[in-house]
């Protein structure tokens, strides 16, 4: 298919803190599809994309705005992939149907929920992995518990977003406090400047601990992380995920997860300290499960909407 492909933050050769932004465009265009990268789109142009396009996808970070304008005059099909609902969620709607976008996607079952509310047809679409990065590299355990990323300290964010607000420096606490030490990685912090500088250091770094702790970003969104963790050999200890992603992360089959109040956190820690057993059998199931939550498979789920709605017009 020929693919418009709308997200200024989508461009593999500059974009390195956030790599998810590009996973579907290039899944995209690696599965055989013309995929055209632009950072916007101007009126004078909708004549030419209705002529020259099967298809346009509004990305991850066409959905950074801070106003939208009116889409209605492209005719092909369009698909908007939608996340960050504390930054204008209503705008964002808006634009979905004043534009007459054919289908919603998101990771967040919040946004979902409201697009299906407004008539909007709708779809969860979790984040991907990139496989090539996250798998199983069969690296030795130097930590039992791991984290490295933004802390989503609540001042940063607007009331009720989440569950337990600064729910990641209170694992921190709670973790260093405990009676039996804990052998701990730990890079938590919301300035980008301290962050782990590579993506392949990255994994690295997960590979080397036995669990790695992941949780909820702002509204439920349940961030590549836990997808990423799931692939890397290593137990993913994250709090519990909203609806919609009961099938996928699975609570002592193929992960650990704990309620966002933190009340079993320290049992089901307890079990990547002292179960070897079942630390394995939930690394192997992760290992199986994992393969079906490829920026690929996304991609593939994407597609099938595309072709489906072409053969309907």
């Amino acid at each position: 298919m020929k693919i418009l492909y709308v997200d200024p933050d989508a461009n593999p050769a500059t974009q390195q803190r956030y790599i998810y932004y590009y996973g579907l465009p290039l899944a995209l265009a690696n599965q055989g599809n013309q995929i055209t990268l632009v950072n916007s789109v101007v009126d004078s142009n909708f004549d030419e994309i209705n002529s020259s396009f099967d298809a346009v996808i509004y990305g991850l970070g066409w959905f950074n705005r801070a106003e939208y304008p009116d889409h209605s005059g492209i005719k092909v099909i369009k698909v908007a992939y939608v996340f960050k609902p504390q930054n204008n969620l209503d705008s964002k709607l808006d634009f979905c149907q004043i534009s007459q976008v054919d289908c919603v996607y998101s990771p967040v079952p919040l946004i979902i929920k409201a697009a299906t509310d407004l008539g909007l047809c709708s779809e969860l679409l979790p984040y991907g992995h990139f496989d090539n990065i996250f798998y199983d590299r069969e690296l030795s355990k130097e930590f039992s518990v791991g984290f490295s990323g933004a802390l989503h300290e609540h001042n940063l964010y607007p009331g009720g977003a989440f569950a337990n607000p600064s729910i990641r420096s209170k694992i921190r606490n709670l973790i260093l406090n405990m009676v039996n030490k804990v052998d701990v990685f730990w890079n938590g912090s919301d300035s980008v400047a301290d962050r782990i500088s590579s993506y392949d250091d990255y994994a690295v770094a997960i590979g080397r601990s036995k669990s790695w702790l992941a949780t909820l970003a702002a509204f439920g969104d349940v961030t590549p992380r836990y997808f990423e963790v799931l692939a890397s050999g290593t137990v993913l200890l994250a709090e519990q995920p909203g609806n919609g992603y009961e099938d996928i992360f699975r609570d002592g089959d193929n992960c650990l997860l704990f309620k966002s109040d933190l009340s079993d956190f320290e049992e089901k820690l307890s079990i990547v300290l002292n179960d070897s057993d079942r630390v394995a059998s939930i690394i192997e199931n992760a290992n199986r499960d994992v393969k079906l939550h490829t920026w690929r498979s996304r991609a593939n789920s994407v597609i099938e909407f595309l072709e489906n709605d072409r053969s309907m017009r």
